[in-house]
């Protein structure tokens, strides 16, 4: 924990550590307070994304976590897609419903999906299964939402997708335009940040005149 010193006084930076009780959780002192060659508590801000308030801050990927959402849940959904593939619904048809005697067969546990399983079927009986399925539309889906996302947060695609070798020249200007664009945003708002930190390493090594 760290105090600020006033009028000349130096600042002072004690620990704590904490404690679990049997019926609560707290916190106590470790050892006395420590004083700083400065007043100053070695606290920089660095306010990333600044709104037009002047105080909020957003993560570099928190206003965009609608778009990452959707990548990742069609990731998901292919994934899941993909190995159910391997218990494709299967069919058969012309299987007598009744024996030689009348009585009713009962095909439960008769036919095992397994991979080392062999069925022998009874002649005029087609075997069906179900449609194997295509991944291209949601492969396509994750390649539209990424390029959403470059665009959104100015990010080069082929940053992103490296394959994203046909775009024009003056579009490719326009995206790096972008790109530059944000990273002087980024310096603007950051540089203040770590002048202080480095006026911080001067004061901690006693040179105040820098």
């Amino acid at each position: 924990l760290y105090e600020r010193g006033f009028d000349g006084y130096p600042a002072t930076v004690r620990r704590a550590e904490i404690t679990k009780g049997s019926r609560s959780a707290g916190w106590r002192w470790i050892g006395e307070a420590d004083s700083l060659p400065f007043s100053q508590p070695p606290i920089v801000w660095f306010p990333n994304r600044l709104d037009i308030d002047g105080r909020t801050c957003w993560g570099e990927f928190q206003q965009d976590r609608d778009v990452l959402d959707r990548i990742n849940t069609t990731i998901l959904q292919r994934l899941v897609i993909t190995a159910m593939q391997a218990f494709r619904q299967k069919m058969l048809t012309g299987l007598p419903l009744k024996d030689e005697n009348g009585a009713e067969i009962n095909y439960d546990g008769m036919f095992p999906a397994d991979p080392a399983a062999l069925w022998q079927l009874p002649a005029g009986v087609a075997l069906l299964e179900g449609a194997a399925y295509d991944p291209t539309p949601l492969l396509m889906a994750t390649k539209d939402d990424v390029t959403h996302y470059a665009a959104q947060t100015r990010t080069p695609l082929p940053s992103l997708q490296p394959d994203a070798a046909n775009q024009s020249g003056a579009n490719t200007e326009m995206v790096w335009a972008g790109h530059i664009a944000k990273c002087l945003d980024r310096m603007s708002t950051l540089s203040e940040g770590w002048e202080e930190v480095v006026q911080l390493g001067f004061l901690w090594k006693g040179e105040t005149e820098r």
